[in-house]
């Protein structure tokens, strides 16, 4: 496949295909390289970070070390807003449409508990300090526009429970009960809208039944504790359409449900539930895509659907479709604008060009991290994210 972007220099400066958003050239908001670097400080380094807009447009994500200390930092809106204790670890962070952003801070076998940074204050609290030793991670933290929080916690005992909090702390259910009238072995990344919806993948069985001969279904929970099983795997339902499931699912504002399913050759589809309507998105073998990524697939209020695949060439790529057309957004050799002039995604089997997870907002933004060198390959210009905003 030709260089989109290269084709679009000396012909316009926007794309489009279909009913998809037309697309602006990318646009980059910060470049890590050492002592050579853009709206980071000298010796920041970026590693396969997941970035993420809101709707507003506000962009952060996670920075592995500034100023060459072993120091992981948030970085929002162009610049690094809040910086760890040095040798602990920052969990990717995830924001609301007022400018929170939350996160977790842990070291092996031990939390420091649920942060909040605000933009508007320009103040960082830690809002749920560990309650105890038996809480060991909090991750896919989440706040939503009311304030309220959502974190699957796991304990000691390395068992998890998807918990929610105000002013106190509400386990939603946890593996090994039937409280909510399904008993999961394992919770996989859940992922909460703003309706108080909950998406996710479990394994069905009792505490620790976590082989691969256990049952998998995905689910999408209700505020009220109801629950829709959005899709079984065949230990589940022996006349599903699925073999099984990859980890991660998306969930929108509405309700949307997206997932990777496997076939019994273990190749891939991507799949969009609409209110019990499946709408097939991508699938490997077709549309010139020959390998469906492992990471996490977006899903916004439109239905249209972002996520990382490789081509017929094996070039990895993102791709935006919305179950009717498909667009290669950027890929592995295409030319990227940067602050040094036209640069490149790098096309290098030991340095994937693309890392981390992307994200597609209601407004049909879009923001990645990639590796890039120079237009000719002949200088590293390190990691980078990048925004690529629809032409309005």
């Amino acid at each position: 496949m030709t260089s989109l972007f290269l084709a679009l220099l000396t012909v316009t400066s926007s794309f489009s295909f279909a009913a998809l958003p037309d697309y602006q050239l990318p646009e980059i908001l910060a470049r890590a390289n050492e002592a050579d670097s853009y709206n980071l400080p000298t010796m920041s380094f970026l590693n396969s970070t997941s970035p993420f807009i809101n709707n507003k447009g506000d962009v952060v994500f996670k920075v592995m070390a500034v100023e060459g200390q072993n120091t992981q930092s948030l970085w929002v809106n162009g610049k690094i807003v809040y910086r760890a204790p040095e040798d602990k670890i920052l969990t990717d962070p995830t924001m609301n449409e007022n400018g929170q952003v939350i996160f977790s801070i842990y070291e092996e076998l031990s939390s420091d508990g649920v942060f909040v940074y605000d933009i508007s204050s320009k103040s960082t609290k830690n809002v749920l300090p560990n309650p105890s030793s038996d809480m060991v991670a909090h991750s896919y933290t989440q706040i939503l526009n009311d304030g309220e929080i959502f974190f699957r916690g796991t304990d000691i005992n390395d068992d998890r429970t998807f918990y929610h909090f105000t002013n106190s702390l509400t386990k939603v259910f946890s593996e090994g009960d039937n409280s909510l009238g399904f008993q999961a072995s394992y919770i996989f990344g859940p992922v909460v809208n703003s309706q108080h919806q909950t998406a996710t993948k479990v394994r069905l069985g009792n505490k620790k039944d976590w082989d691969e001969k256990f049952p998998d279904q995905i689910l999408l929970i209700n505020k009220d504790g109801s629950f829709r099983v959005i899709a079984e795997d065949r230990k589940s339902n022996p006349i599903s359409p699925y073999a099984g499931f990859t980890n991660s699912v998306a969930l929108s504002e509405n309700g949307y449900v997206a997932f990777i399913a496997l076939k019994e050759d273990k190749s891939k589809s991507l799949i969009v539930d609409k209110a019990g309507t499946k709408v097939l998105i991508a699938t490997e073998g077709k549309d010139e895509i020959s390998e469906i990524e492992l990471f996490a697939p977006q899903v916004n209020i439109h239905g249209n659907v972002l996520f990382r695949a490789k081509n017929l060439k094996g070039l990895r790529g993102l791709y935006l479709a919305d179950g009717q057309s498909i667009l290669r957004l950027i890929g592995e050799g295409d030319m990227i604008p940067t602050d040094l002039g036209m640069g490149r995604i790098v096309i290098d089997p030991q340095c994937p060009g693309f890392g981390g997870n992307v994200r597609i907002n209601d407004g049909n933004e879009i923001v990645f991290y990639s590796v890039i060198d120079s237009a000719n390959g002949k200088y590293e210009w390190g990691s980078a994210v990048y925004k690529i905003t629809p032409v309005f």
